[in-house]
């Protein structure tokens, strides 16, 4: 028949609005549920349930002796009392007690370093470094930086000692009114050579470097000692 036809086409949307109808049912549930969980406050519980207990009580003494019509005022909003002051904290013993003792561990420290160690790792030692190149320029035996720090001896050595070396040379030229050119020539022989140095690191390992070739000049020895003075 056609109306059961339609009837039975229905059955369909029927059973699907009863299914969207149960898990909307169920979504609002799961929220009020989670919400109640999340704002439950079980102290706060405990508190009121204990003066519902107290009121009851009372309640029942006065009647023991109250009349049917008796009545009894009771204030809505308690009255304001006065504190000057409301102590927040307490003085707590374990709060006052000292720290432990700290614990003896003098047996694992490592040994302490000398002044020694301490300076190798440091930067270059420039006076000494200044006091080099003035003598290795007025001598006029050695022709560029490298020759003088393949001279130097091995505590002389180090790796940031040369940067040293080219700090005192560049900084006592920038002082000589020729120095442009002569810093430009220098930096443009620098750029197409270089040799090679030995450095030796604290610790006694070696390493070679390459460094530009910075020839040193007899009036370097005037320009360095120039700039040592204050």
């Amino acid at each position: 028949m056609p109306a059961e036809q339609r009837e039975f086409r229905r059955t369909v949307k029927i059973i699907r609005d009863g299914i969207q109808d149960v898990l909307t049912q169920r979504q609002r549930l799961s929220a009020t549920l989670a919400d109640h969980i999340r704002h439950y406050d079980v102290v706060r519980d405990r508190e009121l349930d204990a003066t519902l207990r107290q009121i009851n009580q009372q309640l029942e003494i006065w009647m023991r002796t109250a009349g049917p019509r008796s009545t009894i005022g009771v204030e809505l909003v308690p009255e304001k009392i006065e504190i000057e002051y409301l102590r927040e904290r307490f003085w707590d013993p374990a709060e006052a007690a000292p720290p432990p003792p700290l614990e003896n561990v003098s047996d694992t420290a490592p040994p302490a370093l000398d002044f020694d160690a301490i300076r190798n790792q440091g930067g270059p030692t420039l006076t000494r470094l200044r006091e080099a190149l003035i003598a290795a320029a007025a001598a006029g035996g050695l022709d560029s930086v490298a020759d003088v720090f393949a001279a130097l001896p091995d505590d002389l050595r180090r790796p940031v000692e040369l940067l040293g070396l080219i700090h005192l040379l560049l900084g006592a030229r920038a002082d000589d009114p020729d120095s442009d050119v002569q810093d430009a020539e220098t930096l443009v022989a620098a750029l197409t050579r270089e040799e090679q140095v030995e450095a030796i690191r604290p610790d006694g390992t070696r390493r070679i470097f390459a460094l530009p070739v910075l020839p040193l000049r007899t009036t370097d020895a005037d320009d360095l000692a120039e700039g040592a003075r204050p």
